[in-house]
């Protein structure tokens, strides 16, 4: 039985050198889960709410992959002027997401904070799915307090709690599935990589965001909120 005790530092297949079909089609199968799930149905409604509550209308997506996740959330606010961005530091990720889209959202390739430093205009909030748990533990507060200045009303993040919840049923859910080696290795990875709330909220701290909520996302899962002072 794995360890839930604490975070796993092993890396991910995704985050190193993989084949691009492999990688093409791990991404096609977390959006398939994602959307099975009603992942954007929830993102939706957690930006709609977070957008009432603190306005803003130019949105970047961190580790954005090949955009279909914000492709998705972007059709759920057609009828409304907002701003897209998504930023990923893989050449290939990106061209897919360009490829992917007919609609006006900004690729960006590159390094998620420089990227934002070089945008033409501010950004009001930076959102990510399953974004965090790729971020060493050490390496997170500076992340995050170099992001503070970067954004105007704040951030959101949606990613997995780790326990035994999430572990195993992810574990039989992609039996089930039958989804490939990749998704198979690094979803139940991702699971070990995660943070529990309190864990996160004391990297959050840490960082200089003293304004933080937790917001409950599909079970297993949870939406963490910070905002300026």
């Amino acid at each position: 039985m794995p360890d839930f005790s604490t975070r796993s530092t092993e890396a991910e297949w995704m985050d190193g050198h993989v084949d691009k079909k492999a990688l093409h089609r791990n991404l096609n199968e977390i959006h398939r889960l994602n959307k099975g799930m009603g992942i954007y149905g929830y993102w939706g409604k957690m930006l709609k709410k977070q957008l009432e509550l603190k306005g803003g209308k130019r949105i970047a997506e961190l580790g954005c992959g090949s955009g279909l996740g914000l492709i998705e959330l972007s059709r759920k606010f057609e009828e409304e002027p907002l701003e897209w961005l998504g930023i990923d530091w893989n050449s290939y990720l990106i061209n897919q997401a360009k490829q992917n889209t007919e609609s006006g959202i900004n690729w960006i390739e590159g390094d998620a904070l420089q990227a934002l430093k070089e945008t033409d205009k501010p950004v009001d909030w930076a959102i990510g799915t399953l974004f965090l748990h790729h971020i060493d533990a050490l390496t997170l507060p500076n992340f995050l307090a170099q992001l503070k200045p970067l954004v105007n009303k704040g951030m959101i993040f949606e990613d997995l709690e780790r326990g035994p919840f999430s572990y195993y049923g992810f574990r039989i859910l992609s039996e089930i599935l039958g989804l490939s080696a990749i998704s198979k290795h690094d979803g139940a990875l991702s699971v070990l990589r995660s943070f529990r709330q309190r864990e996160l909220e004391s990297v959050f701290l840490q960082a200089g965001w003293g304004r933080i909520v937790f917001y409950p996302s599909f079970p297993g899962r949870f939406f963490i909120c910070a905002y300026h002072d």
